[in-house]
């Protein structure tokens, strides 16, 4: 054989073995990525397994339903809140209301003055949701910034400032906002 051949054949093999390196080596990129696919898929349901059953949680808390919670989510995201601390104030709102229809607590004075009522006529306590329509109708209607800081105060504890921004438009704007999250 003569030289040419023997060179044109070591040729021929390194060729072939370095395709088969790099095809050795796309398979091997494919499977990790493929692998980093599937356990960053799982870490995501896992993610929003565990956001769903908190916001169960919190929707047994204060009586308003994960459809309903969801909905004050994405309006509170709007308005600048984030979700722990929109549950946080729909918490506190809720002991309110409760307290309130009792005729003892802290926002009891604001619920007199705003007019709104924690109990249905039949003396039952009024859902959250209603009354934050009206909550929201009320903030819509102070023009005084202190007041109205004061009343957010009343309303929804420490977290009232920022229930602010969600609420000031009044309750149509609340449910538009809602809407959009459906």
């Amino acid at each position: 054989i003569s030289a040419k051949n023997k060179t044109a054949r070591a040729f021929r093999a390194v060729k072939a073995g370095l395709g088969g390196i790099a095809s050795a080596a796309f398979s091997m990129r494919t499977a990790i990525g493929l692998a980093a696919g599937v356990a960053g898929l799982g870490y995501l349901v896992k993610k929003s397994m565990n956001a769903t059953d908190e916001m169960a949680k919190m929707s047994r808390a204060v009586g308003v339903s994960v459809e309903t919670l969801q909905r004050y989510h994405h309006a509170a995201n709007l308005g600048g809140l984030t979700s722990k601390q929109l549950d946080k104030a729909v918490q506190k709102f809720a002991i309110n209301i409760q307290e309130v229809s009792t005729g003892v607590g802290e926002a009891k004075d604001a619920f007199e003055q705003y007019g709104i009522a924690a109990t249905n006529a039949d003396g039952t306590l009024r859902a959250v949701e209603f009354v934050m329509d009206d909550v929201a109708d009320a903030m819509a209607g102070i023009t005084n910034k202190t007041e109205l800081a004061a009343f957010a105060y009343d309303m929804f504890g420490g977290r009232g400032a920022a229930m602010v921004n969600v609420l000031k438009d009044g309750k149509e704007a609340l449910r538009a906002s809602m809407r959009e999250a459906d």
